[in-house]
């Protein structure tokens, strides 16, 4: 099951029941100008420069660090050609 969640800012959260429990997906986009021509894509350097992968090890360091913050459980990347 998926339910929309309220969330300030560009980016869209849901929150899903999976097997392994309750999480919660976040989706990025663009903002400004600039999301007129490239709507949610970004430039592609490698997965590890990833908005998705940078917030994943974030999350990850400070669950490891024992802060309340929520526990990372996947990281997507979706690459079409330059972008992703």
């Amino acid at each position: 099951a998926a339910e929309d969640v309220p969330a300030a800012g560009r980016g869209s959260v849901r929150r899903l029941v999976t097997a392994a429990g309750p999480v919660i997906h976040r989706h990025y986009r663009r903002g400004g100008r600039v999301a007129v021509l490239l709507d949610d894509r970004y430039w592609f350097g490698g997965f590890d420069a990833t908005r998705a992968a940078r917030e994943f090890r974030l999350l990850d360091t400070l669950c490891s660090r024992g802060q309340r913050v929520p526990r990372p459980v996947l990281a997507r990347v979706q690459r079409s050609g330059l972008f992703y």
